[in-house]
């Protein structure tokens, strides 16, 4: 059961205490009060040690712990219990001070004892991200400044007014400072060693480790002996006295060292028990006619050295979990490298190889490019440059793209090239990446990619196959056309043949008349040629060349092929071409595909329609705001259904009954690899379906300027299978 810390505009609501967290998922709602009735005893006691170490004739404890034991506690507990644990000390608090002070005198001091523990806990929770943790630099000197010495100003001057007002005391600066420097110490011991043990056991990380309990033994010892004769042993008053008091640094320091925050706190609070032993025994350097300033004297020395040991402690902390994430950060490091599959090198802004991944030291045992060869310590830079002045222009990309991208000038660069290995054809990708660092640099990486380019060689294969079965299934559907288109001129070169016979075995010949049959011999000849042109043209299987084409071309061409079959189902045929399309780099032969298979389902969709609305419109423009050509070709049919607009273009998705779905989706496929677009919409106006091409021009600019410019126009009619041109302007 998670929980949220929220007070009003504060922003505590991002903080979470993981310590609680895994404290209320085990014990439920139950721990809270338990909790709470622990931590008032423990106040109880607390209270009555700091009664016990009151300084005679001085308003001073040497350690109030009461009041750091509920900032710690405030500081992990969830901030919807604390007022349980608030109202459990309350209690105990009176029975603490009831029998020494009046009534008065123990409410103030409860109030104000709470409000120093709330604004402590409140501040940290308020700046660090995790206040429970005191391994940053940052939460040790907020505990420091506004847990140790802001809030007990602030309450300490309130309480001090307070006891004025009531005539309680007539000290009011000397009652604010007393009571400032003791809950400064207490604070800056006690609530990191609290937080930090609490930590532990809610983490399970609790463990003793006996093999530093000797080391610890002999700090303890030599602390102790040495806080002994600096603090405990009688003696008069001497002038070296001042001097002694640096001479349990280096143990101090020491501790802090080799424990962290527990060493630089349980090591001060040690010295401190002992200093306050030879106070109250009159023994040490604190020694004053003024009670007062002894007790003081002494607090405040605690003080001093404690803070710069607690910040020592916490910069070690921090810089040791640096190390450790940096450690951790470089191992993953290594673990990923040596996972990766492809070769890798990590280069220096010289081009110096820095690192190499294994995948890279397997593949120099098989190298099949020579820059593989490279080990940490060679040049990169170097290396290319032997390798392209050998001849190989491998060598010479690679090094332009790895100055490139060192220099700045690329982003990051990407380089394919084959190898032939003991015959066999292999084909690689290098990709040079920049090392993200102020020292900049750069990340080699070389893949094997041959299965991925025969896959897509496979794939392209199966396409083209595909690609020529559907043509020559859209062919299919002009067969009884073509069949026609051919016997025309060879019917009509027969009869002239036969009449060029007749005119020859004459006694006179014609030799004019003869002359004129031979003309149209040649000409049906021609006619004939270059329908079995067009159509070994769409038959052939060969691998696509892109060239420049111009797409009004291919239209007319199409619909040449395409005018028989179209008288012969009666469907009027119109196409408006737009004079100013530039060409565009494609196959001439799967384009005119395309618009065939677009043709033949446009002639299809419109065969249950009268014959009137039978009409077929073939229509081009040039696109200039995106430098395309669009070919539209409208039909009269029924239409598409809405949610079907998409879907046909799926492979094995079809209308119509004999159909296998693939046509649309082989030209959607085809368009696509002349980085165009195909789509299908219903007509805004009348009915029937248009049908969208468009293409990359290969220029950029149209050939004519100005606004695009209808013109002619290329009609089919139906009647009795003739052919009818028209030019309109």
């Amino acid at each position: 059961m998670g929980y949220e810390q929220s007070v009003g505009p504060m922003r505590l609501a991002r903080i979470r205490s993981e310590a609680n967290i895994a404290a209320y998922r085990s014990d439920g709602a139950r721990l809270p009060v338990i909790g709470a009735a622990v931590v008032a005893v423990v106040y109880f006691l607390a209270a009555k040690l700091g009664e016990a170490l009151a300084f005679p004739s001085a308003p001073v404890s040497a350690l109030w712990a009461p009041n750091a034991i509920l900032f710690a506690v405030l500081l992990l507990t969830p901030l919807r219990h604390w007022w349980l644990y608030l109202l459990a000390v309350l209690p105990l608090h009176v029975m603490a001070q009831l029998p020494v002070s009046p009534i008065e005198q123990v409410a103030i001091q409860y109030v104000l004892n709470c409000a120093e523990s709330m604004l402590g806990a409140a501040a940290l929770l308020w700046l660090e991200s995790q206040p429970q943790r005191f391994a940053k630099l940052s939460t040790m000197a907020n505990l420091i400044v506004l847990g140790s010495l802001v809030a007990p100003f602030i309450t300490s001057a309130a309480m001090a007014g307070a006891f004025t007002a009531l005539n309680l005391t007539d000290e009011f600066w000397l009652t604010t400072i007393a009571r400032t420097i003791t809950n400064t110490f207490a604070t800056m011991t006690l609530v990191p060693l609290i937080a930090h043990c609490a930590n532990a056991l809610a983490t399970g990380n609790f463990r003793v480790h006996w093999n530093r309990a000797p080391e610890v033994l002999l700090i303890t010892a030599c602390l102790v002996i040495t806080g002994a004769l600096v603090f405990i042993l009688p003696g008069e008053h001497h002038e070296r006295f001042p001097a002694l008091l640096y001479a349990p640094i280096p143990l101090l320091l020491f501790a802090t060292v080799r424990f962290g925050i527990i060493g630089a706190a349980g090591s001060v609070l040690t010295l401190g028990a002992l200093a306050t032993w030879g106070v109250l025994h009159d023994a040490g350097p604190f020694i004053d006619p003024v009670p007062v300033h002894n007790a003081l004297s002494l607090v405040l020395f605690l003080n001093v050295t404690c803070a710069p040991l607690l910040l020592l402690a916490a910069v070690m902390q921090e810089r040791k979990e640096a190390a450790a994430a940096l450690r951790r950060s470089e191992v993953l490091h290594r673990s990923v490298l040596a996972s990766l599959q492809d070769q890798v090198a990590v280069v220096d802004s010289a081009g110096i190889v820095i690192e190499i991944n294994e995948s890279w030291r397997r593949a120099r045992e098989r190298a099949h490019f020579q820059v593989i060869a490279l080990l940490p310590g060679d040049n990169c830079l170097e290396a290319t440059l032997g390798v392209a002045e050998s001849g190989d222009p491998i060598g010479s990309q690679v090094r332009d793209a790895l100055e490139g991208v060192l220099s700045g000038d690329r982003p990051r660069c990407e380089l394919e090239f084959s190898s032939s290995h003991h015959g066999q054809m292999r084909w690689f990708e290098l990709s040079i990446e920049p090392l993200r660092r102020p020292e900049r640099g750069a990340v080699i990486i070389l893949s094997d990619v041959t299965a991925r380019i025969r896959a897509e060689l496979e794939v392209q294969e199966q396409q083209q196959q595909l690609a020529h079965l559907a043509r020559v299934a859209v062919l299919g559907e002009f067969s009884g056309a073509i069949a026609h288109e051919i016997r025309q001129p060879l019917a009509a070169m027969l009869t002239n043949a036969e009449a060029g016979a007749l005119l020859m075995a004459a006694e006179q010949v014609d030799v004019e008349s003869v002359r004129e049959i031979l003309n149209d011999i040649i000409a049906d000849s021609v006619r004939a040629a270059q329908v079995v042109q067009r159509l070994r043209s769409m038959l052939r299987k060969v691998q696509p060349h892109r060239r420049p084409v111009q797409l009004n071309d291919v239209v007319q061409e199409s619909l040449m092929l395409a005018r028989i079959d179209l008288a012969l189902r009666g469907v009027f045929a119109s196409v408006k071409l737009d004079s100013s399309l530039p060409c565009v780099p494609g196959d001439r032969v799967q384009i005119q595909q395309v618009i065939l298979n677009l043709i033949v389902n446009a002639c299809q969709a419109m065969a249950d329609v009268p014959p009137e609305a039978k009409r077929l419109t073939l229509s081009t423009r040039w696109l200039q705001g995106s430098h395309e050509v669009e070919l539209a070709v409208a039909d009269g049919g029924e239409g598409i259904d809405e949610a079907q607009l998409e879907k046909i273009f799926q492979p094995f998705v079809t209308t119509k009954e004999k159909g296998l779905g693939l046509g649309l989706s082989i030209s959607r496929s085809i368009i696509g690899a002349h980085a165009g677009r195909l789509w299908a919409e219903n007509a805004r106006i009348g009915t029937g379906a248009v049908f969208h091409l468009t293409l990359p021009s290969g220029d950029r600019e149209p050939l004519v300027d100005g606004w695009p410019l209808t013109v002619g126009s290329l009609s089919v009619e139906p009647s009795r299978g003739k052919e009818k041109f028209t030019a309109e302007r």
